[in-house]
């Protein structure tokens, strides 16, 4: 990364989000190899863009080391078709059981007619549930019980001076009405669950993780209705 231009996308210069998730009451630690396999048979398949999205092409490949795996779909050196922040994910995976995602926001892309300038109110709901979600796979591939807890730091940055808006569904503009502006460049969010409990209340715990971040714009106050509505046509999609 250190040849890239400083405004490259792939180092996400407008903003990015991360997670950093913590899986505990793993017993026993796979190779690296194996780690592989299991992030594989992970991967929850509701978008076509999925957290940890494990690519085949040689160039954007996983990388084993010594203690886990890592993935940069930014790499400059692949022949990539889209270049945009939003599909330039940088992951890693330890064989402890944690996980780093970063990722830059869609509506930074190329396409945008304001990059920086505005913050969708629908897609942080589905990339919380995709992540929650993907964290119960995990927990389970590596043997974890039902009751294994499940700590999940989420950190938004990039955001001062952003607007909400409905930029992924422009017709449900009517859920933002007037201006709610973030006055503020960052946003630290935390949840602890379990496997069983992200099976039992996935809208409940993405409500509870992400409802801070939406009172940054100017107190907008997330509705538990829409991240319902939103989760369960999340989950509708889900592929094999």
């Amino acid at each position: 990364m250190a040849r890239l231009p400083p405004d490259h996308p792939s180092r996400h210069p407008l903003g990015h989000y991360s997670v950093d998730t913590e899986v505990t009451g793993i017993t026993g630690r796979p190779s690296p190899r194996r780690l592989l396999d299991i992030l594989e048979r992970s991967v929850v398949r509701y978008t076509g863009w999925p957290p940890f999205r494990i690519p085949t092409a040689p160039a954007l490949a996983p990388v084993c080391d010594e203690d886990g795996v890592a993935c940069w779909l930014g790499n400059p050196d692949a022949n990539r078709l889209f270049t945009d922040a939003g599909l330039s994910d940088y992951w890693r995976a330890s064989t402890d059981g944690r996980l780093y995602l970063q990722s830059g926001y869609q509506e930074d892309g190329s396409g945008t007619l304001q990059p920086g300038r505005v913050f969708d109110v629908i897609l942080p709901i589905w990339r919380a549930g995709e992540l929650l979600a993907h964290a119960a796979g995990f927990a389970r591939a590596m043997g974890a019980a039902e009751d294994a807890g499940i700590n999940l730091r989420l950190r938004y940055t990039g955001l001062e001076g952003r607007d909400l808006v409905s930029w992924a569904k422009p017709a449900d503009r009517g859920l933002v009405v007037g201006v709610h502006r973030s006055r503020l460049p960052e946003a630290h969010l935390a949840v602890r669950a379990t496997p069983a409990r992200i099976a039992e209340d996935l809208p409940g715990l993405v409500h509870q993780l992400l409802a801070p971040l939406y009172g940054r714009f100017d107190g907008y106050v997330l509705d538990r209705a829409l991240v319902e509505r939103e989760v369960q046509e999340m989950e509708g999609r889900k592929r094999p």
